[in-house]
């Protein structure tokens, strides 16, 4: 099954995700920046935001409850909402 809720959004927008056989682990990627809703989130898991401009790794706002929704830091440069 699908990790994040699809978006209303046309092809090249929508949110992706990924995540190894257990869910231990899920990456998500915004390619337009945005939100995205996860489907599950297991009970004591931690919720960063990698920036692949700096290498920072930094806690995310919100996600409470079991589907929780994380929406993208705006960035700067010459991408700034590619997350």
């Amino acid at each position: 099954p699908d990790l994040v809720d699809p978006a209303d959004a046309e092809v090249g927008r929508r949110p992706l995700a990924l995540a190894n056989a257990d869910r231990a682990t899920v990456a998500v990627y915004l390619p337009v920046g945005g939100s995205a809703r996860l489907r599950a989130r297991p009970a004591g898991s931690r919720v960063r935001w990698f920036d692949p401009r700096s290498g920072e790794l930094t806690p995310a706002d919100g996600g409470d409850g079991d589907a929780p929704t994380f929406a993208a830091p705006g960035g700067g440069d010459e991408r700034p909402f590619d997350w």
